[in-house]
């Protein structure tokens, strides 16, 4: 295996010069004889096996399974808190529930590999098998790095794999996220980092840059065993890092920035800025860009909320969702997203009230009776969620909602009428 001057990635992050800590690459041809040790990624290496690269990058595509309907709509679910095209929130949002979870789903659990064996799971196997046991998924850095891959790739990203290999604990592998090319006249790689910087608090934002093309990679490995891993985290420390391609006969596809690009909102902001000091001296006065608590909209409440909840502090998100309703008692989508931060703290019977104020609000939004029966669910109050699926249904006739309505059926004893909810299930998959 040769290594390929032109594939040699420079840059930690696009806003400093230094170099500490970013592996260079090695790119190989699909021909070239990979030897690598046999790991459950980042123990102690039980051996070597031989394979081409042109066979390991048919496996990973294979696994990456994108056609699979639980991959594509598991993404799409990840994403829709974040609705547009591609755009990095997206990426967050999906990194976030992997590596955490999310409400009452834990974050990944590794599990080695069987003895001797390097075994690569499909990335529907992984989500099969953790959300059987209430996590995000299960595996080894293989397998969480083919599921990071499969669910951006499902909502439009471009990404790619690195196999790494260390002296002294073996082999490991992990996923980067194409953000743009430097060279392209509407990238938006630097509004990225800024706002990746904000929102994980950090000054270190780990990219690779490819210094002929200048494409820029974003560090989506899952870090160390701490919560606080995010996108952009350190690299792994390999003696070695060889370039997988995935899909890559389809051509790349930049983010897009996150709407509030320019900030995120401060929570820590009590009163409104002073006309004196809007005015100010001439200088550019970033502190008036950012909504006080005291004039802050509706909206701008619900969506601090939402943020609180990303960051997974229910407790403000909850504060945030009561300012909105407290401004309009009118608005369900407030009342709503209370309720499912209440649900996810364990506080059921708050939680059902706030849905029911959302539903006496506007009877008619699916997506109101839906939430409200999956709260009843869990908390085995079946035959009512039954109902509350029913009334979704008889509004939008989803897949998804008769698939729910099957779960409640049969954990009341009724099958026969589970069975036809399951098959009408798979004839709406439309939505």
């Amino acid at each position: 295996m040769v290594d390929d001057p032109s594939a040699q990635f420079s840059q930690s992050s696009i806003l400093s010069s230094e170099l500490a800590g970013v592996p260079i690459l090695t790119q190989a041809d699909d021909d070239d004889l990979l030897v690598f040790p046999v790991t459950g990624g980042g123990n102690n290496a039980e051996g070597t096996a031989e394979m081409k690269l042109r066979e390991l990058k048919r496996i990973f595509d294979e696994r990456v399974d994108i056609n699979n309907s639980s991959v594509v709509n598991k993404a799409a679910q990840l994403a829709a808190k974040y609705p547009g095209d591609r755009t990095i929130d997206q990426v967050c949002s999906i990194y976030n529930y992997i590596k955490n979870g999310d409400g009452s789903i834990i974050g990944w659990r590794y599990v080695g590999d069987p003895r001797g064996l390097d075994y690569y799971r499909y990335a529907s196997e992984s989500l099969k098998i953790g959300r059987e046991d209430g996590y995000s998924g299960i595996g080894d850095c293989d397998d969480f790095a083919i599921l990071m891959v499969a669910l951006i790739e499902s909502v439009g990203g471009t990404t790619r794999i690195i196999l790494a290999q260390n002296n002294t604990t073996g082999g490991h592998a992990y996923a980067e996220v194409y953000l743009g090319c430097l060279g392209d006249q509407d990238n938006y790689v630097e509004e990225i980092i800024k706002w990746l910087e904000k929102k994980y608090n950090t000054n270190e934002i780990y990219t690779h840059i490819d210094t002929e093309t200048k494409d820029v990679w974003l560090n989506l490995d899952w870090g160390d065993l701490s919560g606080n891993a995010h996108p952009g985290g350190p690299f792994f420390k390999g003696s070695k890092h060889i370039l997988l391609s995935i899909r890559d006969n389809i051509q790349k596809a930049s983010l897009y920035p996150t709407q509030d690009i320019d900030i995120i909102p401060d929570v820590t902001a009590t009163k409104p800025v002073a006309a004196e000091e809007e005015a100010g001296s001439g200088k550019d006065n970033t502190a008036a860009k950012v909504p006080s608590t005291e004039n802050r909209s509706i909206n701008e409440w619900i969506d601090n909320g939402l943020i609180n909840k990303e960051e997974r502090d229910d407790n403000k998100a909850i504060s945030s969702f009561d300012e909105g309703t407290s401004l309009d008692p009118q608005n369900y989508q407030a009342w709503q997203e209370k309720a499912l931060s209440l649900s996810e703290m364990g506080e059921y019977d708050e939680a059902l009230e706030c849905m029911d104020r959302a539903i006496a609000i506007d009877s008619s939004r699916d997506d109101l009776w839906a939430n409200k029966g999956k709260i009843l669910y869990t908390i085995g109050r079946y035959q009512e969620a039954a109902e509350c699926f029913d009334r979704a249904i008889q509004i939008k006739p989803c897949g998804s909602y008769w698939s729910q309505k099957g779960e409640a059926l049969i954990a009341i004893g009724s099958h026969k009428l589970a069975s036809d909810a399951f098959s009408k299930a798979q004839t709406n998959t439309n939505c």
